[in-house]
């Protein structure tokens, strides 16, 4: 493995960036855009994914909570107001799940 190789390994490992400069997906990164794609697919079915749904839940929220808790909300207004309103609008999704599947149009 050349030099090159381990640096590409390493920051998909742990998605840092490479010597190009250009951030490079994380594993957990792709995974949930496979399974958002895959909520897609069941949201199209007319069934809410309740799945993709927990997982926002769980990665905004968490991000929000840190936010919170570490004190960097206020220095990160507008940051933790944006997964503050991506959790609360998941949560609503949940508490209105008929009118999450129904079409717009």
């Amino acid at each position: 493995m050349t030099n090159d190789q381990a640096t590409i390994l390493y920051s998909l490992m742990i998605g840092c960036r490479c010597q190009s400069h250009q951030r490079l997906p994380q594993p957990g990164g792709i995974g949930m855009r496979v399974m958002q794609v895959g909520g897609l697919a069941t949201l199209g079915a007319g069934q809410l994914p309740w799945g993709v749904i927990l997982m926002g839940i769980a990665s905004n929220g968490g991000a929000t909570a840190i936010l919170l808790l570490t004190g960097q909300a206020r220095k990160q207004k507008l940051l933790t107001a944006f997964f503050a309103l991506i959790t609360l609008g998941l949560v609503t999704s949940l508490v209105l799940s008929k009118a999450a599947t129904t079409p717009l149009w």
